[in-house]
């Protein structure tokens, strides 16, 4: 399966709830794949993964079912009447991100691609630029220790704090491929 322009196997895995396709979500955000499909959109190509999660956060696109979820989200004429079905029924829907709503384009928002290959995780998340900065932490992440070797701390260190892509269409020198990060250009080439 390729991604977009890309050629490779997919990463892309939603999860299942045990009732079929109707709970197919990502239940944390997809870091990787929202870093690594941010675009060109206002510059972030440039930012690092830690820089990225200094000035934006990643949010989630909800079904616009109140007037504060209206700002990122909106009904498409099938979700408009399955919505409307749902009310009148008083019965709870099950909205599916892409068929029954659609994430809105804002100014301090970057959405994902619509590649078919994503899965729709362009209706599911997004990176929302945040009104100051906030310190990124690292929870779970492997981070550099004195138990690694250089290799491996340069390795970590070059993930988090240089630009990279999964996309070969935006590919700089600046902003290279994840999997080209550690490779090192011949002198007068």
């Amino acid at each position: 399966m390729r991604i977009g322009d890309e050629p490779g196997p997919s990463v892309i895995a939603a999860l299942h709830h045990g009732r079929g396709d109707l709970n197919r979500i990502y239940k944390e955000p997809p870091f990787d794949l929202l870093y690594g499909y941010r675009g060109r959109e206002k510059s972030v190509d440039l930012l690092s993964p830690y820089e990225m999660l200094l000035h934006y956060s990643m949010e989630r696109i909800l079904p616009p079912t109140n007037a504060l979820r209206r700002s990122r989200a909106e009904w498409t004429a099938e979700g408009e009447k399955y919505n409307q079905e749902c009310r009148e029924t008083r019965m709870r829907g099950h909205y599916k991100p892409g068929e029954h709503y659609t994430a809105l384009p804002g100014e301090d928002r970057i959405l994902m691609p619509n590649f078919r290959e994503l899965n729709g995780l362009r209706h599911c998340w997004c990176w929302q630029e945040r009104p100051r900065p906030h310190l990124p932490t690292w929870s779970f992440a492997k981070v550099p220790r004195l138990q690694f070797s250089p290799e491996e701390n340069a390795r970590l260190m070059s993930v988090y704090m240089r630009p990279w892509t999964l996309r070969e269409s935006e590919s700089t020198k600046s902003n290279p491929l994840l999997s080209l990060l550690g490779k090192c250009e011949k002198i007068g080439e």
